[in-house]
């Protein structure tokens, strides 16, 4: 959930991402409990971070908006995700960050 009371204490999201052996490229779906739609992307890996794009449902005027995910390897225990959405203008927006740790 978001730490310090944010907009969404109770939030939960799950990633898959994979490769896809036809179109050589990195291809993931996102999905949480922010939004009621599944943003889907697709990428390439450049040493230890993926780069994902895509296209997903704008919230608030319901056409389309580009978004971007961040997703870093640091070591076998922790990699981190950062998602970013462009604005109407074509401005990027940093609208989450997750850090993971195994357990």
């Amino acid at each position: 959930g978001d730490p310090g009371g944010g907009p969404f204490p109770d939030f939960q999201g799950r990633g898959f991402w994979g490769f896809n052996t036809v179109s050589k490229k990195y291809e993931g779906v996102w999905m949480d409990t922010a939004c009621t739609f599944i943003q889907s992307e697709e990428g390439t890996l450049s040493g230890d971070t993926w780069t994902m794009v895509g296209e997903m449902t704008d919230p608030q005027s319901g056409g389309k908006m580009q978004k971007k995910s961040l997703i870093k390897l640091k070591d076998k225990d922790h990699h981190s995700m950062e998602m970013y959405f462009k604005q109407p203008g074509g401005q990027e927006m940093k609208t989450m960050e997750i850090q993971y740790v195994r357990a």
